[in-house]
């Protein structure tokens, strides 16, 4: 199936696969592809790529009972088109639509500038920041989403500066 912004330009095409299952393609109005995925019982569901208007790849997200579920990278845009590169910005990890396990961004060399882990859509645990070239610069602790323990600063060499303790977000 196709279908048309009232403009004439294609806004979508359903390939389906059986009675339950369909390859979906959305279209910008300039023809680039907006993004691409599997339906199952009219729900997404597994992989599906998001696009920007010139064609460079935003995201890969999984679903799950049109949820998402699993894994949503985003893609730094610089230097795609130029050099190929498709460079990941942040991992997420997602259960039933909710940031639910291990978070990661990363800076454009591709070193890690920060990690930490999420619990029901909130900050849990211990989270550190780093900086450009790879050391540590933070290390703050949440509990349900909200800062809860020590707050560590750490300088070039990695000895501490600074640091600050709170309790359910309220700094002692």
């Amino acid at each position: 199936f196709r279908y048309y912004y009232p403009s004439g330009e294609v806004s979508s095409i359903i390939e389906h696969v059986n009675r339950r299952a369909a390859y979906v393609t959305f279209y910008f109005k300039n023809t680039e592809v907006m993004s691409e995925g599997f339906y199952k019982d009219k729900l997404r569901d597994s992989l599906w790529l998001n696009y920007n208007r010139e064609g460079l790849t935003l995201s890969a997200e999984r679903f799950k009972n049109g949820k998402l579920h699993g894994k949503r990278v985003v893609f730094y845009l610089r230097n795609q088109l130029e050099r190929g590169d498709l460079k990941i910005l942040s991992e997420t990890t997602y259960k039933d639509s909710l940031k639910e396990g291990p978070y990661r961004t990363f800076f454009s060399s591709e070193k890690l500038k920060e990690k930490g882990q999420y619990r029901m859509d909130l900050k849990e645990g211990v989270w550190e920041s780093f900086s450009a070239d790879g050391t540590l610069v933070s290390i703050s602790r949440y509990k349900a989403g909200k800062l809860h323990g020590w707050i560590e600063f750490y300088d070039s060499p990695g000895i501490r500066i600074d640091r600050t303790l709170y309790q359910n977000g309220e700094r002692l």
